[in-house]
């Protein structure tokens, strides 16, 4: 598959994944909603990623309400797990970041280079550089 084939299909993929996450989030209270940093649809499984054990064990206690309401759409989702996002908080913390192959930075920055899409660029641009190279000194 050509470069600009495998971008449309990460774009495509991006942004069935914002889609997910911004409907799941109106779903949930405001409070907890903001703490929900990403969602994973595969039935039939929904997979709810937070930044705490805190908001973790109140999503789980929201997650009969919500698979109940989302399985009106999807009736094959049967179970809702939430998972803590280790590496975003400790990026927040300042802690090390993902470690990432200088082949993989470097491949992450040239797909963002080449992308018209401001917002996509700008992402894929942040993930090249997110966290300190494998191998490199700081």
């Amino acid at each position: 598959m050509h470069q600009n084939g495998q971008l449309e299909v990460l774009r495509k993929e991006l942004g069935r994944q914002s889609r997910a996450l911004a409907e799941v989030r109106g779903y949930l209270p405001a409070e907890l909603a903001g703490h929900l940093s990403a969602v994973r649809i595969n039935p039939p499984e929904l997979l709810l990623y937070t930044d705490s054990s805190a908001w973790a064990a109140r999503l789980r206690f929201h997650a009969p309400k919500l698979l109940a309401t989302l399985r009106r759409a999807m009736p094959s989702l049967a179970s809702v797990k939430v998972k803590i996002v280790q590496a975003e908080r400790a990026m927040r913390r300042g802690g090390p970041g993902p470690a990432l192959s200088s082949k993989a930075a470097s491949a992450i920055r040239e797909a963002g280079e080449s992308i018209d899409d401001p917002e996509l660029r700008e992402a894929l641009l942040r993930l090249a550089r997110a966290g300190k190279v494998k191998g490199s000194r700081s």
